[in-house]
């Protein structure tokens, strides 16, 4: 009989492990208190990272998104855009910052091309005069409704997968190697259990008998009326509020905000940070300081909170792969908690996860994700078009 696994929460952490895990023959069962996909995942900017962001600070982060970004060009080809992003430089622009930039391309292996603004400007013309020249890297845009239902489909497909939405954990009890969870459908007995409920990751933990201590992070990128660009713009400096252009189907994502939290709340786009946006932004592209704005979209990092983390603007950017413990044995009980950090590494995440619970579980498969494709689904709607241009 196959170990059974359960995994709570369907974001884009939870479907990549259960896809890793199901490719390895395990039987899995996966649990959303919602629809699958409804959090950060499909409320977050749309950007497949090529690693060039977070050269000048994270140079292992960076490494791992460019490979991330081959293998999801590879695997999930329909869901990404086809064109290369823009770091763009002002004539006034300490050159410092592009030199770190370009250095830390170079050992990560990043391919940069710099382009002038001339060149730019004529592949997208709504650039401002202030743009010096552009660098060209494969970041990419992806569209999180085509990956999430990609994702969905594939696993819906699947014997040995199991999707309950709109199902709530109420209890659970460890016993005999054995979770016994109930929900308020039923209940049923796994060899382990993986937390990757995003943002309810601490209430979760908790009926497991487990105290995680956690920071939020609102981001919220705000939803413009029309295309104001076909590829990613992103000003090659320090990260700030509204430095960052997506195109978004008919419309354009600028963001991010920054409001930490040590409690889940509401937080979304407020005055001041509608006007910073268009200040920032509006210097790359001057039409966005008059566009419309019709919405904005507000999605949660979480992060283990950690005295030793920066809370400057862009950091605690990591994952986290937490397994637990029994508190007064101090023995493995079978039980993890899953934070992807940014959705390009999920699917690493989830192989890292999984190698995890084959371990713990003695079983000796390997987690072929990164060479196993995810067909289209044929019945994918209009509205899961949303990104791709």
């Amino acid at each position: 009989m196959n170990k059974q696994i359960s995994i709570i929460g369907g974001g884009i952490a939870g479907l990549s492990i259960a896809r890793d895990l199901a490719l390895r023959n395990l039987d899995i069962v996966l649990f959303d208190k919602q629809k699958i996909g409804n959090g950060t995942t499909t409320q977050c900017a749309g950007m497949l990272h090529s690693g060039a962001r977070y050269t000048t600070k994270d140079l292992k982060i960076a490494k791992l998104c460019l490979q991330e970004n081959k293998i999801m060009q590879r695997i999930v080809p329909h869901a990404v855009g086809s064109k290369k992003a823009y770091f763009v430089r002002y004539t006034d622009d300490d050159p410092n910052y592009e030199k770190k930039f370009i250095e830390g391309c170079k050992k990560v292996g990043i391919p940069v091309r710099r382009i002038s603004g001339d060149f730019a400007k004529q592949n997208e013309s709504m650039l401002g005069s202030k743009i010096s020249h552009a660098l060209e890297t494969p970041d990419k845009v992806i569209d999180t409704y085509t990956l999430v239902f990609s994702y969905l489909d594939d696993l819906k497909k699947r014997s040995n997968v199991k999707i309950y939405e709109n199902t709530e954990i109420k209890s659970a009890n460890f016993d005999k190697d054995k979770w016994n969870i109930r929900t308020d459908k039923a209940t049923f007995s796994f060899d382990f259990v993986i937390n990757s409920s995003g943002d309810s990751l601490s209430q979760v933990s908790k009926l497991f008998g487990q105290n995680i201590e956690l920071s939020y992070i609102y981001g919220s990128m705000a939803l413009f009326s029309g295309k104001l660009s076909s590829r990613i713009i992103t000003r090659c400096a320090p990260n700030a509020t509204g430095d960052v252009i997506v195109p978004a189907y008919k419309y354009t994502l600028i963001g991010s905000t920054w409001h930490e939290r040590d409690r889940r709340s509401v937080v979304k786009i407020n005055k001041e940070d509608e006007k910073e946006i268009r200040k920032i932004a509006g210097d790359m592209i001057p039409s966005v300081k008059d566009a419309k704005l019709v919405s904005s979209l507000t999605s949660v990092r979480t992060h283990l909170r950690d005295d030793s983390y920066s809370d400057s603007f862009g950091n605690k950017r990591d994952f986290l792969i937490l397994e637990h413990q029994d508190n007064n044995k101090g023995t493995y009980i079978n039980f993890m908690s899953v934070l992807p950090g940014k959705m390009t590494i999920a699917r690493y995440v989830a192989e890292q996860a999984g190698d995890i619970v084959c371990k713990r579980l003695n079983i000796k498969k390997k987690s072929i994700t990164a060479t196993t494709t995810i067909k289209e689904p044929t019945n994918i709607s209009r509205r899961f078009k949303f990104y791709i241009n």
